[in-house]
């Protein structure tokens, strides 16, 4: 069976439920990675989210 992506969740914090999510980019910070598995080619930007912000 296939793996679960592990890009997005959330949690609880302080009574507030955090939503967060991985994307990877290239070096550029211009489009998506080609290989998101490759550090060398890879940025990762960690966005987080509460409720409001949806």
């Amino acid at each position: 069976a296939d793996a679960a992506e592990r890009d997005r969740g959330n949690f609880e914090f302080e009574g507030t439920t955090v939503y967060f999510k991985i994307d990877y980019y290239d070096a550029a910070f211009e489009y998506g990675s080609e290989d998101p598995a490759d550090a060398s080619i890879t940025r990762r930007v960690l966005t987080i989210m509460v409720r409001e912000d949806l």
